[in-house]
């Protein structure tokens, strides 16, 4: 165990398959056993976009249009119960949880944080409220403007460019969790899947369930057994 170490509780079919085939499963949140957790994520960043621009009108400050795309998707993913297209896997940075054996099985794969970066954005979880509301605060300055850059050039250039930084202004969501779940320490590998060659399903009950298979580089992880 290291600084470096993030712990992914699972059971032995799992750790049969990440280790036959490298690969790691985001399971579409739609799915989750707790499918409320991204909408949390929506609900905070949705609740501070509208105190952001509150504040700019009644400072009379011009409010970037970028914050007006973001208010529109809010308004438009409420409608439908919001955008399911988004997968995550997650961490822990706790070695040895007993809620999360319970919860996932007896096994825990340890992998370096700083390999799997190398690869791919993780996403520390944030469970208390006021961290909250200032990181919510935070990402939609940031994408707010950046979503505003090039809205009078050519539309068809705009739309890929802002499609992309849209799905990672979205994604971030993903790092909003409930204040009793803190024990978990989580940290969250985050992807969206909007092309259908990316998705896979498998069997749960009388429903298929919508996953995405990430690859890991085989020197960021080893299994260890609950003992």
């Amino acid at each position: 165990m290291t600084s470096d170490s993030l712990y992914h509780y699972t059971d032995i079919a799992a750790i049969a398959s990440i280790v036959k085939n490298k690969k790691l499963r985001l399971s579409n949140t739609g799915f989750l056993n707790d499918s409320q957790e991204l909408i949390e994520g929506y609900r905070i960043l949705s609740t501070q976009l509208d105190l952001f621009i509150a504040d700019l009108v009644s400072k009379e400050v011009e409010v970037p249009r970028g914050a007006w795309i973001i208010k529109g998707a809010f308004n438009a993913n409420a409608e439908n119960k919001f955008d399911h297209n988004i997968y995550t896997c997650s961490f822990s940075r706790a070695a040895n949880l007993l809620s999360q054996w319970r919860a996932y099985g007896s096994f825990a794969i340890e992998f370096s944080r700083s390999q799997l970066e190398c690869k791919y954005n993780l996403y520390e979880c944030i469970y208390n409220d006021d961290e909250k509301n200032g990181k919510a605060q935070s990402i939609l300055e940031k994408h707010s403007d950046s979503l505003s850059i090039g809205l009078d050039e050519d539309p068809d250039d705009i739309l890929d460019v802002h499609f992309e930084e849209f799905l990672d202004f979205m994604k971030t969501a993903g790092m909003f969790k409930n204040k009793y779940f803190q024990a978990e320490s989580e940290v969250r590998m985050v992807e969206a899947g909007y092309h259908a060659d990316e998705i896979l399903y498998r069997a749960r009950g009388d429903h298929l369930v919508p996953y995405m298979e990430l690859t890991v580089p085989k020197e960021s992880g080893s299994s260890h057994l609950r003992v």
